[in-house]
């Protein structure tokens, strides 16, 4: 189960500043794994291209129970095209990502990504829209023996309960695909709420 608070605030025209707050539990929703903290930036180049840059820390747990420190860092740019009820969506960002900076030898060694989402989503009334999505996650690192590290599909439904209160469900389908390791695959629940000042 993943649970999201997402605040917005537009601050120009073009410009919006937004928080999310992340908190995810695994093991059939029994251990709260990981956390995390995400500030971004958001502005409107033109009707259908944006540029996003985003700061996001947090923990994830460790076996012992305790947990690490997670820093991540990405920019990119989002397509939005509409069609009649369809909204098509593309999304590409690059992510450093470092752990345990202290703590670790590599931790102060950041690890590069490239993340792919495609989005369509349907318009079912004013209120009420359904989506699919995918994404890719390939690390920049080890692309020659491992060129896609994660995939996620997407089935949600989003409500636009006021002007300034809405609220997503979804699930996910989550593949895991490591160099040494077995493969895993995750059945994630999502839910969020978001607040636009």
């Amino acid at each position: 189960m993943w649970l999201y608070l997402k605040f917005d605030k537009k601050i120009s025209d073009k410009g919006t500043l937004n928080l999310t707050l992340q908190n995810r539990f695994h093991n059939n929703v029994a251990e709260f794994s990981q956390r995390f903290v995400d500030v971004g930036y958001e502005h409107k180049i033109s009707k259908h291209l944006r540029f996003l840059a985003d700061y996001v820390y947090g923990g994830k747990r460790r076996n012992d129970g305790s947990f690490n420190h997670v820093h991540q860092l990405y920019a990119g740019f989002l397509l939005r095209q509409k069609w009649k009820q369809f909204t098509f969506i593309y999304r590409n960002v690059v992510q450093a990502s470092m752990e345990n900076v202290y703590s670790s030898d590599n931790g102060q060694i950041p690890l590069f990504y490239e993340r792919n989402k495609g989005t369509i989503k349907y318009s079912i009334n004013k209120t009420l829209d359904f989506y699919v999505a995918s994404e890719l996650n390939s690390p920049f690192y080890r692309i020659q023996d491992l060129p896609v590290r994660r995939t996620r599909l997407f089935a949600g439904l989003e409500y636009q309960f006021t002007k300034r209160i809405s609220f997503e469900s979804y699930f996910m389908l989550q593949n895991r695909y490591r160099y040494s390791n077995p493969s895993s695959r995750e059945f994630v629940y999502g839910l969020s709420f978001s607040y636009h000042f």
